[in-house]
């Protein structure tokens, strides 16, 4: 079954529920007319779905092969590299004054969203232009964003994070990679980093490593971390190629998915590098990325489960098993079936629409908090938009990285023995969709970052904000459909009664409640998402649509009446604090 980029799905999300053509006074907006919109969208669905999405399982199947210091990539990606490079995609969100495209970040990430959709792995190749052009805002390297910057964004060379080392990962305050001072400004780099995405690979004659590392003598923990440039290749002028590092890859990791992306184990020896911004402000810089890196977490979920989604709904019109469930009923004689008619079937797809719908809602509006953070005028606009990312990012990484993996598992559950089997291409899904729980700081860390740094700031006001948003939006939807209000409302009294609970908490009880708060918080959010989508329904699809309106009520009935009324759950899961576990010796685990 072909994979198809939701095209419609997302234009209605932008031109309706956002109406990013409101925001023409913002940088990249002026151009996002309704026609361009769709002629961009469109041509992106086109290389998602023809060029990219042919090369998903055959790519899985082959996998990179790590040869004498090298890695090669599946058939096929590097000529989709360069068409992607050619149309420009890659460089969608890198500002046009760098010589990207200069898309808001609403437009690239449905962008993001259809390569994603198309072929994960693929996809992990693809953004560092845009990824280059953030960590390389910094004063008085005007010759490295010469040299470096500018083949990164034209996507003839490409670049990596490195970050994590063998001995640490999400405690990065122990990185020990040593940078020493050159008397020509340079510094020589010695150390071993792992789980590099990337980090080599033959897509690019060029491999540009961002580094983070210690110089020699500065403080211990993450005080004392810079960041560093260090390339596989030095410059030898502006774009062109001069002497090999010391840069040389250990390996490739064997992974539970992702197969076709290179993640790869380096070693840095004297390695020539060059200081990004200040010393000892490495972790603030590369924190910038992380939370895109983050955000995207939330777009790659959506896209998996729209992906596995459209293999499973395909399947089960098509597969005849079990008997008719309502003519056994109505007494009449049993017959053959579809998969679909059956009631247990319907139910996971109306869950995996009642998720993926406000989903994609939700990563798109906040990229749109984004745009407005980085390129409004108004003060106000800009910290309610900063407030809004503060308090969500954890929401998009960690509770839809959650969700989006359930949801691959449940699409795969309706093939029953055949999800099993990798022919059918659904299970690539669920060991693809995995890494988002873990990479980019592990879900349990993003839950304790937003309960116990973030959620209290300022006496709590972005929660109290964002509570008075989602309260406003359910008291405004019309009588016939008054149970969105009933239940929005239901839920936010759990929502506010969790939140002045940890409040009052001692740090282990608010500790173990901080997952279950950020997954209720999760849901009322979706919520959120479900009334504007129901709103701009009414609003904009006509008569001849009114179809595709009850369609979209009938979902967010569904997510009302049976996941949303979790949060009861986890208020109560929450509110029963930790003593129960914690105060137990370790031989009891």
């Amino acid at each position: 079954m072909a994979y198809r980029a939701p095209v419609e799905e997302v234009l209605f999300l932008l031109q309706h529920v956002l109406n990013v053509q409101h925001y023409g006074n913002l940088e990249g907006f002026d151009d996002v007319s309704s026609d361009s919109l769709e002629q961009i969208l469109s041509a992106a669905a086109r290389f998602a779905e023809d060029v990219v999405a042919p090369l998903n399982q055959p790519g899985d199947g082959e996998a990179c092969r790590f040869l004498a210091g090298s890695v090669k990539t599946p058939r096929g990606f590097k000529e989709a590299y360069r068409q992607l490079v050619d149309d420009g995609w890659n460089s969608a969100a890198v500002s046009a004054k760098l010589g990207g495209k200069g898309m808001p970040y609403v437009v690239a990430a449905a962008i993001e969203e259809f390569i994603n959709g198309a072929n994960q792995s693929f996809a992990m190749y693809a953004d560092w232009g845009f990824y280059a052009s953030l960590l390389m805002d910094a004063e008085g390297i005007e010759q490295l964003r010469r040299d470096y910057l500018d083949p990164l964004i034209a996507g003839t060379w490409s670049g990596t994070m490195a970050l994590t080392e063998p001995h640490c990962g999400t405690d990065v305050g122990m990185i020990r990679t040593a940078a020493t001072p050159q008397p020509d400004g340079s510094y020589r780099l010695n150390g071993t980093k792992i789980f590099i995405s990337g980090g080599e690979h033959d897509l690019t004659e060029n491999i540009v490593h961002f580094v983070l590392a210690r110089i020699d003598g500065a403080p211990a923990g993450t005080q004392g971390i810079s960041l560093f440039l260090v390339p596989k290749f030095e410059a030898a002028r502006a774009g062109m190629l001069g002497k090999r590092n010391g840069v040389q890859c250990l390996g490739i990791e064997h992974k539970m998915g992702l197969r076709a992306s290179a993640t790869c184990r380096l070693h840095f020896e004297d390695a020539k590098g060059w200081l990004i911004g200040a010393p000892n402000r490495g972790l603030k810089q590369m924190f910038v990325l992380m939370n895109h890196t983050r955000r995207a977490c939330g777009v790659i979920a959506v896209a998996g489960s729209e992906a596995a989604y459209q293999r499973a709904s395909t399947y089960v019109k098509e597969r005849v098993q079990g008997r008719r469930a309502r003519a056994c009923d109505n007494g009449e004689e049993s017959k053959a079936a579809l998969l679909l008619d059956q009631p247990d079937v319907r139910r996971i797809l109306m869950r995996l629409r009642a998720f993926i719908e406000p989903a994609r809602a939700l990563v798109l509006w906040m990229a749109l908090q984004s745009d407005i953070y980085e390129r409004s005028r108004e003060e106000s606009a800009k910290e309610r938009a900063r407030e809004r990312i503060e308090l969500l990012t954890p929401i998009l990484k960690a509770v839809l990285s959650d969700m989006g993996f359930e949801a691959a598992v449940q699409a795969q559950q309706l093939f029953g023995g055949h999800g099993y089997i990798v022919s059918t291409g659904v299970e690539q899904y669920v060991r693809d969709l995995r890494v988002l729980m873990i990479a980019e700081g592990a879900n349990g860390v993003q839950a304790m970052d937003l309960v116990m740094r973030k959620l209290f700031r300022d006496d709590g006001r972005g929660f109290r904000s964002f509570v008075n948003d989602v309260s406003q939006a359910a008291q405004d939807m019309p009588e016939d459909l008054e149970f969105l209000n009933e239940a929005m409302s239901r839920s936010l009294i759990d929502l506010i009664a969790a939140f002045d609970w940890l409040h009052g908490a001692s740090a282990a009880d608010a500790s173990a409640g901080a997952y279950d708060f950020m997954t209720m918080l999760g849901l009322v959010s979706l919520g959120y998402m479900w009334t504007l989508i129901i709103a701009a329904a009414g609003k904009v699809l006509s008569a001849e649509e009114g179809m595709h309106r009850a369609y979209k009520i009938a979902r967010a009935r569904f997510f009302m009446e049976r996941l949303l009324p979790d949060t009861g759950a986890y208020l109560r899961r929450i509110t029963s604090g930790a003593q129960d576990f914690l105060n137990l010796p370790a031989d009891a685990f």
